[in-house]
């Protein structure tokens, strides 16, 4: 097999795994339980606020989300509420987002692994590994917790700034990388920003 048919092998594997973990997305409804319905609860509010011309960037006291989630802000959902408004469906709003937090993390898994190891089956094995994780499957679909799916989206784009960062000289693009990502665990999620900082 020559150079360019193993990269079209690659790619046909990773559009597979990228599938293989949005399967749940075929379903023409959002699971309830877990964090689900809080989620619906914030893009609904979130998107009221788009509509009326004004956003909030944390939820309004006793929304729901609010309590026990200091760290926690509406950053991440604006693209979701303004699907939500754009289609007037929250189904629609639920499958792109889940769908672009999978691909963001499959991008971001393959960046990290491709750093720590030169060769490009291990990479691939382990995307696919990170990829179709049993928590986080439960995490993304079952559990429905957002903040923690996209704090999990962020840490292999921290990880692979701070790789980076070790192994060679210090540059500006690593440092862009770490505090973004680093800034968005926290916009995402507050536990997952100490675990991250530890």
């Amino acid at each position: 097999m020559d150079n360019k048919d193993k990269k079209t092998a690659y790619a046909v594997i990773y559009i597979m795994i990228l599938l293989a973990a949005s399967l749940p997305l075929a379903c023409a409804y959002i699971m309830e339980g877990g964090e689900n319905l809080v989620w619906i609860d914030r893009i609904e509010e979130a998107a009221e606020g788009i509509r009326r011309g004004r956003w909030m960037f944390f939820p309004s006291p006793g929304a729901p989300g609010a309590e026990g989630h200091a760290l926690n802000s509406n950053l991440w959902l604006f693209v979701p509420a303004l699907v939500r408004v754009w289609s007037g469906d929250i189904v629609t709003a639920y499958r792109i987002s889940m769908m672009l937090v999978n691909c963001v993390t499959l991008y971001s898994l393959s960046m990290m692994f491709g750093r720590i190891f030169s060769d490009k089956t291990t990479v691939l094995y382990g995307v696919l590994f990170s990829m179709t994780c049993p928590y986080r499957i439960w995490l993304c679909y079952d559990r429905g917790d957002m903040g923690k799916a996209a704090a999990w989206m962020l840490i292999p784009l921290f990880m692979w700034g701070m790789a980076g960062l070790y192994t060679s000289r210090i540059r500006w693009k690593e440092i862009a990388a770490c505090s973004l990502a680093f800034a968005g665990i926290g916009y995402a999620d507050g536990i997952m920003l100490a675990v991250t900082a530890g």
